[in-house]
């Protein structure tokens, strides 16, 4: 890019928290803070408490005509970072409203959730990516016939699962978050 002359570039990640690999692209980001008149680095989803509340909202607008007992279950990715505690504050936040959220890598974890599950009365769950796209996670931790993926799990408590195989990023309400993100920093 500095080859063919541009001198202000505006970088969007599209990671959900300010975990390891977000801190790998602010690290390359910052290594060409010479190379051009202006680089910067947009911040991910969920970075001020303004974000999270406006992904609450949203998650809590996902499935508005739940039945009694049914929950929406959102997988995570996790993380070894202590960024985690990212999807432990969206839980947090979205408690009471039948709307949960665990994660594949980190805390709080799908046996954490099936215990919050089980004391809320859950008989069902719509299990669905918080993540970009409904990848590989997706498609074998969430939603597999393995006894340690997150739907036989959660039948083997009782609690019926169906799937939505929908990431975060086909979203129209989720896009514009990080074009907002990206506004900010222009």
């Amino acid at each position: 890019m500095h080859e063919a002359g541009f001198e202000d570039v505006f970088v969007q990640s599209l990671h959900l928290i300010p975990g390891i690999e977000y801190d790998m692209v602010k690290a390359e980001v910052e290594k060409f803070q010479g190379a051009f008149k202006k680089i910067v680095l947009g911040s991910p989803l969920l970075k001020t408490f303004a974000d999270y509340q406006r992904l609450v909202e949203f998650i809590k607008h996902m499935d508005p005509d739940k039945p009694t007992h049914s929950g929406l279950l959102l997988m995570g990715h996790g993380t070894a970072d202590s960024a985690f505690t990212a999807y432990a504050c969206l839980d947090h936040m979205l408690m009471g409203s039948g709307n949960y959220v665990g994660a594949v890598e980190s805390y709080p974890d799908i046996d954490f959730e099936i215990n919050r599950l089980v004391n809320d009365g859950i008989k069902h769950v719509i299990l669905q990516p918080l993540m970009m796209v409904a990848g590989n996670h997706a498609h074998h931790d969430m939603e597999s016939d393995s006894p340690t993926s997150w739907s036989s799990k959660l039948q083997a408590h009782g609690i019926t699962a169906d799937a939505k195989f929908i990431g975060l990023g086909e979203y129209p309400e989720i896009q514009q978050m990080y074009i907002d993100h990206l506004k900010t920093v222009m």
